[in-house]
């Protein structure tokens, strides 16, 4: 036991020390067990985030939400995103008809520098007339 507390997080090796050889493993078993669904669980958010588009939503400031939402809490399971890779996720899941209008009176640079704030700002004022 004493070579298994040792190899431990730090965090847990404590706790399981204080405790008889079967409620240790227990312990053991119910973190691991929990870290693995976790970890599960933030794949299937990480799939969500890559597969949504503007397609998916009723407006640009719904699928706004739906990433900013998706990221938060990939980024609580200590799986979030840079600013880059949300930036790029945002302009990727756009419509044609979007980046046609957006073209129209931004470069890709002035594009490149905006952040989610300037993105949510700016984006519902190009959503496309229904």
């Amino acid at each position: 036991m004493a070579f298994l507390a040792e190899s431990l997080d730090p965090t847990l090796r404590g706790e399981v020390q204080k405790l008889k050889p079967k409620p240790a493993m227990t312990l053991l078993r119910t973190k691991y067990d929990s870290a693995k669904r976790i970890e599960a669980k933030a794949k299937t958010m990480q799939q969500e985030l890559e597969e949504l588009s503007l397609k998916d939503c009723s407006s640009v400031g719904e699928y706004l939400d739906e990433i900013e939402s998706l990221e938060a809490r990939l980024a609580a399971s200590g799986q979030g995103w840079y600013s880059t890779q949300l930036f790029f996720k945002v302009f990727s899941g756009l419509t044609p008809e979007y980046w046609r209008l957006l073209s129209a009176d931004f470069t890709v640079q002035e594009l490149s520098n905006m952040d989610m704030e300037l993105l949510r700002y700016w984006l519902p004022r190009y959503e496309p007339k229904k």
